[in-house]
């Protein structure tokens, strides 16, 4: 047995690969897939026969059809902690506000949905993965130029205090043309995760000495 997850972790935008060229055997092991938002319940509901896995999912800004037709056998993960493969695995939906026609929200909300969070983390005792759909807001230079795709400051104390491993979000298309696909924020990478992104990790505990 494996002693890492290995994650298919999707955002905005379908994949050919996935699709109309879907290979089964070219993915090897995919343990779960993750949706980071911006993608029909149509397309999870069909990842999620192709590959016969679990699926977990925080909405992004245009996924208001979810509403009245949520993607089949697929968990949400907003404001929630679950557990998978010894992974506590939490999300925060939505974007920085728009017009308010989509899952937008401003930072006042985020702080207080992350305040929430951060609460459930603290009484679960760690989280392992956060899954966004907005990214955190970074000090590095590296956030988007326009307003709307910036991250929210409350994420990135979210992820600070709490350190899990791994954040994934969706939203800004790879840096809109700078091609950022993963970036250091405290002890936690980072990790846009537009089209699709293989993410492995290990669960605590397994593979240490006791």
């Amino acid at each position: 047995m494996t002693s890492s997850v290995r994650l298919l972790a999707i955002a905005d935008a379908e994949d050919r690969a996935l699709g109309e060229h879907f290979i089964r055997e070219r993915w090897g092991q995919i343990d779960a897939i993750i949706s980071c938002g911006d993608l029909s319940s149509a397309y999870l509901d069909y990842l999620v026969s192709r590959f016969n896995v679990p699926c977990f999912y925080v909405r992004g800004n245009h996924d208001t059809g979810y509403a009245e037709s949520p993607p089949g056998g697929c968990e949400d993960l907003n404001g929630r902690i679950v557990r998978f493969r010894n992974l506590k695995i939490a999300g925060l939906e939505g974007s920085r506000w728009y017009g308010g026609s989509g899952i937008e929200c401003r930072d006042r909300t985020m702080a207080r949905r992350a305040w929430m969070l951060g609460w459930r983390v603290h009484l679960a005792g760690s989280l392992d993965i956060l899954v966004t759909h907005a990214p955190p807001a970074l000090p590095d230079g590296s956030e988007a130029d326009d307003p709307v795709h910036r991250g929210f400051p409350s994420v990135t104390r979210l992820v600070l205090r709490h350190r899990p491993s791994i954040m994934l979000h969706g939203h800004t298309h790879l840096g809109y043309g700078r091609n950022i696909r993963e970036r250091q924020l405290g002890a936690t990478r980072v990790i846009d995760c537009y089209r699709h992104a293989i993410v492995e990790v290990t669960p605590p505990g397994v593979g240490r000495a006791n």
